[in-house]
């Protein structure tokens, strides 16, 4: 009785599963954040980008306290994001941002608001979930009106995320300091990196700083690949005792 509707409600389905929302995916883009202003985000091949590479922005402007002097722009950033490909065979994903900044307002016997700068590209993909191996690196020097090292609660602090699940944050607190830490984390078959640089300097302090994110293929454990090894000869022989009973 109910055959004769079933090829209509196979073409509903079919309709229902062309007509599903296609995910919305937002690419790499940057957004800078200060108490006290409006926060501003820039997308690659957008509007402030100053890069025309598909996969760079590269951003000099003022933002917040922030603001140009004589000698440069408040903000001077330039980031990379890399998919796998012939500079990455080994599949490689690397995140990488390249920051000067210089603070011109604000208390210089204190620590202004903190300036916020948060990276993401959420259209890294590997062939299957998985885990992957991320390790973020922040390599960076502070100085004050002068180029004196900053007093040590003047900090730059760098946090690295795959799916919004922390890597870990790399802090520096002085001149020409590295810091770096690493974690094995769950992944999709697509999944997101984000950096977070926090920069909290006093009047008339700037900062240069290199930080790296990159997400590998998690390598098995020696002993897990001798196990899956030593198991090989087992199955061999139990397919020929198969075939023979056969």
């Amino acid at each position: 009785m109910y055959r004769r509707f079933l090829p209509a409600l196979a073409a509903l389905a079919g309709l229902a599963v062309l007509g599903a929302p296609t995910p919305v995916h937002a690419g790499l883009q940057v957004t800078l954040h200060q108490t006290g202003f409006t926060n501003v985000t820039i997308a690659d091949n957008a509007a402030g980008d100053l890069d025309p590479a598909t996969g760079s922005i590269k951003i000099s402007r003022d933002f917040g306290t922030y603001t140009s002097t004589a000698l440069l722009d408040g903000i001077q950033l330039q980031l990379t994001s890399n998919a796998p490909g012939a500079a990455n065979p080994t599949g490689a994903l690397l995140s990488q941002f390249d920051l000067t900044a210089r603070n011109t307002s604000g208390n210089p016997s204190g620590i202004g608001n903190p300036l916020e700068i948060t990276v993401t590209d959420d259209t890294y993909t590997t062939p299957s979930a998985s885990t992957l191996d991320v390790s973020n690196t922040l390599a960076s020097t502070i100085f004050i009106k002068g180029g004196s090292p900053v007093a040590a609660n003047q900090q730059v602090t760098f946090e690295s995320f795959l799916n919004n699940v922390s890597a870990g944050v790399a802090k520096v607190t002085g001149s020409a300091q590295t810091d770096a830490t690493f974690a094995t984390l769950s992944s999709s078959a697509l999944f997101t990196l984000k950096n977070v640089a926090t920069i909290s300097l006093a009047r008339g302090g700037s900062v240069q700083f290199l930080g790296t994110t990159q997400a590998l293929q998690a390598v098995p454990e020696p002993g897990t690949v001798a196990l899956a090894v030593s198991a090989l000869p087992v199955f061999g022989l139990m397919a020929l005792r198969r075939r023979k009973a056969a």
